[in-house]
């Protein structure tokens, strides 16, 4: 199994949602996931942060 497909499954992703990319920072043990909608224009990024802490999401336009 991919790491997308691993992260795919573990939160549930589903359209019209899809997994863009996925950032792994060792030295602050975060995995940063990277949800975007499928096939729509001016779209913003839905960014979700999983640590050690609490997850949380956050909009940030491009």
């Amino acid at each position: 199994m991919r790491d997308k497909d691993l992260y795919i499954r573990i939160l549930g992703i589903k359209s019209p949602w899809r997994l863009s990319h996925v950032e792994l920072s060792v030295p602050h043990g975060e995995v940063v996931v990277h949800v975007e909608q499928e096939s729509v224009t001016n779209q913003l990024p839905v960014i979700a942060c999983i640590s050690g802490l609490p997850m949380g999401i956050s909009q940030q336009s491009r």
